[in-house]
Protein backbone atom coordinates (compact mmCIF):
# COMPACT_ATOMS: atom_id res chain seq x y z
CA UNK A 1 0.00 0.00 0.00
CA UNK A 2 1.03 3.34 -1.14
CA UNK A 3 0.00 6.90 1.16
CA UNK A 4 0.50 9.92 -0.62
CA UNK A 5 -0.67 13.49 1.57
CA UNK A 6 -0.88 16.66 -0.94
CA UNK A 7 -2.83 19.82 -0.34
CA UNK A 8 -5.86 20.51 -1.76
CA UNK A 9 -6.87 24.46 -0.74
CA UNK A 10 -6.76 24.50 3.05
CA UNK A 11 -7.17 21.05 3.08
CA UNK A 12 -5.11 17.97 2.90
CA UNK A 13 -5.48 15.12 0.94
CA UNK A 14 -4.35 11.45 2.22
CA UNK A 15 -4.62 8.92 -0.94
CA UNK A 16 -4.31 5.45 -0.54
CA UNK A 17 -3.42 3.04 -3.58
CA UNK A 18 -3.34 -0.48 -3.42
CA UNK A 19 -4.50 -2.93 -0.38
CA UNK A 20 -4.53 -1.64 3.30
CA UNK A 21 -3.93 -5.29 4.59
CA UNK A 22 -1.24 -5.33 7.13
CA UNK A 23 -1.06 -4.14 10.49
CA UNK A 24 2.28 -1.53 9.39
CA UNK A 25 -0.17 -0.24 6.39
CA UNK A 26 -2.90 0.20 9.08
CA UNK A 27 -1.00 2.16 11.85
CA UNK A 28 0.91 4.52 9.15
CA UNK A 29 -2.20 5.65 7.54
CA UNK A 30 -3.81 6.08 11.58
CA UNK A 31 -0.95 7.87 12.27
CA UNK A 32 -0.79 10.21 9.18
CA UNK A 33 -4.72 11.40 9.92
CA UNK A 34 -3.65 11.79 13.73
CA UNK A 35 -0.60 14.34 12.40
CA UNK A 36 -3.13 16.29 9.93
CA UNK A 37 -5.15 16.64 12.56
CA UNK A 38 -2.84 17.97 15.13
CA UNK A 39 -1.81 20.30 12.75
CA UNK A 40 -5.49 21.73 12.68
CA UNK A 41 -6.28 20.97 9.23
CA UNK A 42 -9.01 19.03 7.63
CA UNK A 43 -8.77 16.26 5.39
CA UNK A 44 -10.45 13.97 2.23
CA UNK A 45 -9.52 10.91 2.65
CA UNK A 46 -9.43 9.60 -1.26
CA UNK A 47 -10.06 6.10 -1.53
CA UNK A 48 -10.39 5.85 -5.34
CA UNK A 49 -7.16 3.71 -5.77
CA UNK A 50 -7.63 1.52 -2.53
CA UNK A 51 -8.47 -2.22 -3.54
CA UNK A 52 -8.97 -3.24 0.01
CA UNK A 53 -10.07 -2.09 3.50
CA UNK A 54 -9.91 -4.33 6.61
CA UNK A 55 -11.89 -4.02 9.52
CA UNK A 56 -9.39 -2.81 11.42
CA UNK A 57 -8.99 -0.45 8.74
CA UNK A 58 -12.28 0.55 8.98
CA UNK A 59 -12.41 1.21 12.57
CA UNK A 60 -9.49 3.78 11.93
CA UNK A 61 -11.86 5.78 10.04
CA UNK A 62 -14.20 5.85 13.14
CA UNK A 63 -12.11 6.44 15.81
CA UNK A 64 -10.00 9.53 13.42
CA UNK A 65 -13.66 10.68 12.68
CA UNK A 66 -14.79 11.09 16.03
CA UNK A 67 -11.47 13.07 16.65
CA UNK A 68 -11.98 15.36 13.82
CA UNK A 69 -15.44 16.07 14.21
CA UNK A 70 -14.46 16.32 18.28
CA UNK A 71 -11.65 19.10 17.22
CA UNK A 72 -14.10 20.91 14.35
CA UNK A 73 -12.50 19.98 11.22
CA UNK A 74 -13.41 18.56 8.61
CA UNK A 75 -13.43 15.38 7.29
CA UNK A 76 -14.63 13.61 4.13
CA UNK A 77 -14.27 10.56 1.50
CA UNK A 78 -13.57 10.04 -1.90
CA UNK A 79 -14.75 6.88 -3.54
CA UNK A 80 -14.97 7.64 -7.37
CA UNK A 81 -16.29 4.68 -8.83
CA UNK A 82 -14.55 2.45 -6.66
CA UNK A 83 -17.54 0.11 -6.16
CA UNK A 84 -15.76 -2.48 -3.95
CA UNK A 85 -15.09 -0.05 -1.03
CA UNK A 86 -18.48 1.89 -1.80
CA UNK A 87 -19.71 -1.53 -0.78
CA UNK A 88 -17.57 -1.64 2.46
CA UNK A 89 -18.60 1.79 3.24
CA UNK A 90 -22.35 0.89 2.44
CA UNK A 91 -22.48 -2.69 4.65
CA UNK A 92 -20.11 -1.15 7.77
CA UNK A 93 -22.88 1.58 7.35
CA UNK A 94 -19.89 4.27 7.19
CA UNK A 95 -21.78 5.80 4.13
CA UNK A 96 -24.11 7.29 6.38
CA UNK A 97 -21.46 8.76 8.28
CA UNK A 98 -19.08 9.85 5.98
CA UNK A 99 -19.86 13.01 3.63
CA UNK A 100 -18.94 11.54 -0.03
CA UNK A 101 -17.84 12.77 -2.92
CA UNK A 102 -16.73 11.75 -6.44
CA UNK A 103 -13.64 13.64 -7.14
CA UNK A 104 -11.23 15.35 -4.48
CA UNK A 105 -11.66 18.32 -6.46
CA UNK A 106 -15.76 18.15 -5.23
CA UNK A 107 -15.05 17.25 -2.20
CA UNK A 108 -12.54 20.22 -1.74
CA UNK A 109 -15.09 22.87 -2.62
CA UNK A 110 -17.87 21.14 -0.93
CA UNK A 111 -16.08 21.13 2.14
CA UNK A 112 -14.77 24.53 1.79
CA UNK A 113 -17.91 25.82 1.49
CA UNK A 114 -19.47 24.06 4.30
CA UNK A 115 -17.18 25.23 6.52
CA UNK A 116 -17.59 28.85 5.65
CA UNK A 117 -21.27 28.28 5.95
CA UNK A 118 -20.29 27.01 9.59
CA UNK A 119 -18.39 30.18 10.45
Amino acid sequence: MKIKVKAQGPLLVIAIDGRMAVPHDIATFDDQLSEIRNDGRGVIIDLTKCAWIPSSGLSILIYQYKQYRGAKLPICMVLGTNDKIGRIMVISRLAEVFQQYSTVEEAAEGMTSSSDARK
